[in-house]
């Protein structure tokens, strides 16, 4: 049985790709699932149309029917037929302004998708829908879509994509059991705008991605029931400075950061004690702060594309990473506290100032990958080989000449490293390192 939670994201792409929007969350704690959600929908881009409606002999056992708007009415007539429906799809066309009060009919669907085309649409026949527990829409401009939503008691989960919205109504509150919100590609700007979100007590998953907040909005670290939180290209610069009250014991258990502004990590973050994925990269960070209070749960810590030239022992206190990402910052060293993480499996080093690999990277006895390349190394050391768990090092391609053999490694050692360690064997083949790479053998 599990005993750690878990979180697993896959990064959502823009709807300006016209792809899939797709960004699952899995959260378990004792093996029991207690959050799953789905934030994003499908963008059909092009002469993609909805699959055709089955046959009359196959409709019991549907439970998912993707339709064109003005399909609608031609489907209410065998509705009866489809017992088993709970899931609907609609696709607006260019003229389509209103969702048609036919969409009643189906009372019993209970999840809702609809694309739109950046056009405005009322969608207010929805209200009638009392079964909702999903609904998700992407590019529909309707000012008024939260309200709608407000009016739905079972909703579970609202994902309102490119909406346009520059406030949230306070009767948002409305809805006590919505555990996943979706606001991602709005315009909302500021705190205040947000404040409504702190009245949703069951609320455990937000994402505001790319909407122009700029400064980082502390008060939702004090949420008492939020786990995860998403502010990715944001542009935040400040802000959250200050500590937060009821952040000492906020249960938030993943934060991305990714891809804002950020060149002071808000200290509201290290008060947070139960961070277990926590993601800042792609942000202009010089220095982190001395503590971090949930350094002895952290599992993921992804720092890269910064600028910090160290990374301090505080944060390396605890023995439970898996996952370290410091590529394309301007690190020289790293604090021995990294070595009792033996359940460390990724660590990229990727162009930093290295010149010696740390000593501490030789204790970590699950390291599976690690990645050194563009770094100025002088050696690589023998140790590197007793890492039994070791699968994949990549550094600069190289060619070795051992005895009168020459071999090719893809993505290979440091030329420096063969003379030290692979020339003390008669053959590359006699190395313990030769498991972790392909050689070729080019000639004698």
């Amino acid at each position: 049985m599990e005993t750690d939670a878990q979180l697993q994201v896959e990064e959502p792409l823009s709807p300006a790709n016209g792809s899939v929007v797709h960004m699952m969350i899995k959260h378990r704690m004792g093996g029991e699932k207690i959050l799953g959600c789905m934030i994003g929908m499908l963008v059909l881009v092009g002469c993609v149309e909805p699959a055709p409606a089955p046959d009359a002999k196959d409709r019991s056992a549907t439970t998912t029917l993707s339709l064109f708007m003005n399909e609608l009415e031609a489907i209410t007539q065998p509705l009866a037929t489809y017992p088993n429906l709970r899931r609907l799809s609609l696709i607006l066309g260019d003229s389509d302004r209103t969702l048609p009060p036919v969409i009643q009919e189906f009372q019993q669907i209970e999840t809702l998708e609809i694309l739109g085309q950046d056009a405005p649409c009322s969608l207010v026949a929805l209200r009638q829908l009392k079964q909702l527990r999903v609904l998700s829409t992407h590019s529909v401009r309707s000012s008024d879509i939260l309200l709608d939503a407000a009016t739905l008691p079972l909703l579970r989960e609202l994902h309102v994509i490119d909406a346009q919205l520059e406030t949230l109504p306070e009767a948002l509150a409305r809805l006590d059991q919505l555990e996943t919100l979706d606001l991602g590609y709005n315009q909302l700007k500021t705190k205040a705008d947000l404040a409504p979100l702190l009245s949703l007590p069951q609320l455990k998953a937000l994402r505001l991605d790319h909407n122009p907040l700029q400064q980082f909005p502390a008060p939702l670290l004090a949420h008492p029931n939020l786990r995860l939180l998403l502010l990715r290209v944001c542009g935040l610069e400040k802000g959250g400075m200050e500590a937060v009250p009821g952040a000492e014991n906020s249960p938030l258990e993943a934060l991305y950061l990714e891809a804002n502004a950020l060149s002071q990590l808000p200290l509201s973050i290290t008060q947070l004690p139960q961070l277990k994925q926590l993601n800042l990269s792609y942000n202009q960070l010089k220095q982190l702060p001395d503590t971090l209070a949930a350094s002895a749960v952290l599992q993921t810590l992804d720092l890269c594309e910064n600028q910090l030239n160290q990374l301090p022992a505080a944060w390396l206190q605890g023995k439970n990473l898996r996952t370290l990402r410091l590529q394309h910052n301007q690190l020289q060293t790293l604090p021995s506290a990294l070595g009792q993480h033996k359940t460390l499996i990724h660590l990229q080093l990727y162009e930093n100032q290295f010149k010696r690999l740390p000593l501490c990277v030789g204790q970590l006895e699950g390291l599976e990958q690690l990645d050194l390349r563009r770094n100025p190394l002088d050696t690589v050391p023998q140790w590197l080989g007793a890492l039994s768990a070791l699968d994949e090092v990549v550094v600069e391609p190289e060619m070795i000449v051992l005895g009168d053999i020459l071999y090719h490694t893809e993505g290979g050692f440091i030329n420096p490293f063969y003379p030290e360690f692979l020339q003390s064997y008669s053959s590359l083949e006699d190395s313990p390192l030769y498991r972790h790479h392909s050689f070729t053998k080019i000639g004698n």
